[in-house]
């Protein structure tokens, strides 16, 4: 039990500083390629959210021996409440006193177990849509555009339905995608705004983007305590929807529109 909490408490203590300086690189990257496409911006969110949820794990596998460079001697007493080491601390080698480490490991695993449930909750209820889901009498002005935009980004197993639990447009699903719309769309959206939700949706189709997403959510899971990981993906979400924006203006829909 004591290897497994010092391993925990290494993998936390390491992830604090290491996901804020993952994070500074990748804002640093995203403004210098704010005038370049928002691809560019998502591959970069999405490499630095990688690293950051992959880097601190490290810590628990690489051991510093204290030759390391890294390494530095420790003057405080071995009875220090907040930190015992015999010879030697690094980065990835700082123990803590029992009084704390054991609150702070049970803390974190409380937190996962919360993580998880959400996680679990979310994978309920986008069941529970694919499930309400139902194909309308679409007006064949809408079945044509529908057609134009699947024929555009090439995409062959793409259903588009409508859901009452949903309130904006969505994309869900591996190997059978489908496209829901709000139950009221087929009264109130125009032309044009059926040529650009659908051209939007397809390309998040076109790029896997459900697919992704669920691999970043559980890939963040272990670090999901630390804020900037929050703030990475929602910045993450932001390029993404404007890559998509951006995809669907070379396809379909001129960008004025």
């Amino acid at each position: 039990m004591a290897a497994i909490s010092q391993s925990v408490v290494t993998f936390l203590l390491n992830s604090v500083w290491e996901i804020t300086v993952v994070f500074a690189v990748a804002q640093i990257g995203s403004w210098v390629l704010s005038g370049a496409p928002a691809r560019f911006r998502y591959r970069s969110w999405i490499g630095a959210t990688l690293v950051a949820s992959v880097l601190p794990l490290g810590s628990m596998l690489v051991r510093v021996q204290p030759s390391s460079l890294l390494s530095f001697p420790l003057t405080t007493d071995q009875h220090n409440l907040w930190i015992n080491a015999h010879r030697t601390a690094s980065a990835s080698s700082l123990s803590l006193a029992p009084f704390w480490m054991y609150p702070l490991v049970w803390c974190y695993f409380a937190f996962l177990t919360y993580r998880l449930v959400q996680l679990a909750w979310a994978w309920r209820r986008t069941k529970q849509l694919r499930d309400s889901a139902y194909i309308p009498d679409f007006s064949p002005s809408v079945l044509s555009i529908v057609g134009r935009c699947r024929s555009a980004f090439e995409v062959k197993t793409v259903s588009v339905r409508c859901s009452s639990l949903v309130r904006g447009p969505l994309t869900i699903g591996f190997w059978s995608p489908q496209i829901l719309l709000p139950a009221d769309v087929l009264q109130t959206a125009s032309q044009d705004d059926w040529l650009s939700l659908m051209s939007h949706e397809m390309a998040h189709v076109c790029r896997n983007d459900f697919v992704k997403n669920l691999a970043c959510e559980v890939l963040c899971l272990p670090v999901s305590f630390h804020p900037l990981t929050t703030l990475m993906k929602s910045r993450l979400a932001a390029a993404r929807e404007i890559a998509c924006d951006e995809l669907a203006t070379g396809h379909c829909i001129k960008p004025e529109r």
